[in-house]
């Protein structure tokens, strides 16, 4: 056999959740999974590819399996795949808290009580007609329970109540002098407009008659919150405190479970600047913590998947090894490959999302099979499958990818700050970023929070470095700038 025909079998799967077919096979049930099943916490936080979607999928495939699940129904309130349906709300001017408040609650009420309404259309009982007429009034009843249905059901309904066509208004005098002025409201589409406004408390209480007249609760499961705002912080703040506040709202009903996931900087956001209860919202979190033990079991059990590779390298071999060389630089006091590539594959807040791995195991092992082709060989067994060279050129496409679809991307209207850090040196001081970005002191001190906190730099002592992560693909080399 070839190094080639050995590389080319090998399939570690997609390092995307939603297009990994495997994911199944490949998911360990891990403490933050566990402490989700047993209803430890309710907002499931991590940074980008962490694995929240990943979470997701795997709770909706197994919930079933778990006794402590048995009464629960999982309805998600997002699409999984395509353009986030509540990127609708940054179509529209942002708006209060107050008006994103009305849209979450219509919206979960709307989207619980059209699944009951299908899941129990033959009975007709009188909660489920009480449930009925309520949506009927508000104009939230849909013909289906599908989120994209739904939830453009809701942002049509209350878009009319709150942008009619015309405002009349008709004075009266009546015989004491004080003029009467009542206001006539025109909508678009009459026949569409909702006939009354929703008391909350009062329809929630009716979903919660329905749930326990069958026995069961529901969790509402959000993800995707970040993609609907990207590039609106104006409407990304008022809009996922709203939602934040929705979720405390109802813990006064046990039997709607939401369950919120975010990315940290996210949540970090819209918290910033004072949050009422946020101690409450912090006891129901669940952090997505990878330690070096969680990361090695993940790609382990990738490779364990390729039963071509245990047969190759024996019982007791340590895949990993099997396919890479002990260290990527030679010498004494050089690093081990495995701590080489946990150095490269973390950001500036120490955090190793999975998805790195993935992606830089799988762009080496690409990059090898490409040098084959070029340079075959056949296979040696007592070397390992991967090259340095391999190692460092999957470790310069990682970086390209990661600036582009991860830094940048989240940066949004701040990249302009990064690029700044082009061709430049890796490590900095207060002063010598002052003089990059040419900016006052205060501003100079907002924008390195802002760049700690997605993880471009890293504070260290006085200075601050930029992580080994994103050095490549940002053409910037080790030393001091200084």
């Amino acid at each position: 056999m070839t190094r080639r025909d050995i590389l080319t079998k090998i399939d570690l799967g997609s390092s995307v959740a939603e297009f990994d077919k495997n994911l199944q096979d490949y998911f360990v049930e891990t403490h933050v999974f566990q402490q989700i099943v047993t209803e430890k916490g309710d907002i499931i936080s991590g940074d980008k590819g962490t694995g929240k979607t990943a979470l997701y999928r795997i709770l909706q495939d197994r919930y079933r399996g778990f006794p402590s699940l048995e009464s629960v129904e999982l309805i998600p309130a997002f699409n999984p795949t395509g353009e986030s349906i509540f990127k609708i709300l940054a179509s529209e001017p942002a708006r209060s808290e107050g008006y994103y408040q009305i849209i979450w609650k219509s919206y979960i009420i709307a989207l619980v009580g059209n699944a009951y309404l299908s899941f129990f259309e033959a009975s007709s009982t009188a909660t489920l007609r009480e449930l009925d007429s309520m949506l009927r009034r508000a104009g939230l009843r849909t013909i289906d329970y599908a989120p994209a249905t739904v939830f453009g059901s809701v942002a049509r309904a209350i878009s009319r109540a709150i942008k009619p066509k015309s405002i009349e208004t008709a004075i009266e005098m009546p015989p004491n002098g004080i003029p009467v002025i009542t206001p006539k409201v025109t909508f678009n589409d009459e026949s569409a407009a909702p006939t009354e406004a929703i008391d909350f408390r009062s329809a929630f209480t009716v979903v919660k008659k329905v749930l326990n007249e069958v026995g069961l609760r529901i969790w509402i499961l959000f993800d995707r919150l970040d993609e609907a705002f990207a590039g609106f912080p104006e409407h990304e703040v008022p809009a996922l405190r709203a939602i934040l506040r929705t979720f405390l709202d109802l813990q006064e009903f046990p039997e709607i479970g939401v369950k919120l996931f975010l990315r940290n900087d996210l949540f970090r956001r819209v918290t910033s600047g004072g949050f009422v209860n946020l101690t409450h919202i912090n006891a129901r979190r669940i952090p997505i913590i990878w330690q070096e033990a969680d990361l090695k079991q993940l790609i382990s059990t990738r490779l364990e998947k390729n039963a071509f590779l245990r047969t190759l390298a024996g019982k007791d071999a340590d895949l990993f090894y099997f396919l890479f060389p002990p260290q990527v630089d030679q010498g004494e006091r050089k690093a081990a490959t495995w701590d080489w590539v946990l150095s490269r594959i973390r950001d500036g807040n120490g955090v190793h999302p999975p998805r790195n791995l993935i992606d830089l195991c799988t762009k080496i092992i690409a990059f090898e099979i490409k040098r084959q082709e070029r340079l075959p060989e056949n296979w040696d067994t007592a070397a390992a499958l991967l090259t340095p060279e391999s190692i460092k050129a999957g470790l310069q496409q990682l970086s390209d990818a990661r600036v582009n679809d991860t830094l940048l991307a989240e940066a949004g209207p701040e990249a302009n700050i990064i690029e700044q850090f082009r061709d430049g040196k890796a490590e900095h001081n207060f002063e010598s970023i002052q003089q990059l970005l040419n900016t006052d002191y205060e501003t100079t001190k907002r924008k390195i929070g802002f760049m700690t906190d997605i993880g471009f730099l890293e504070k260290f002592g006085e200075n601050y470095k930029v992580p080994i992560l994103y050095r490549d693909g940002l053409s910037i080399t080790q030393g001091k700038a200084f």
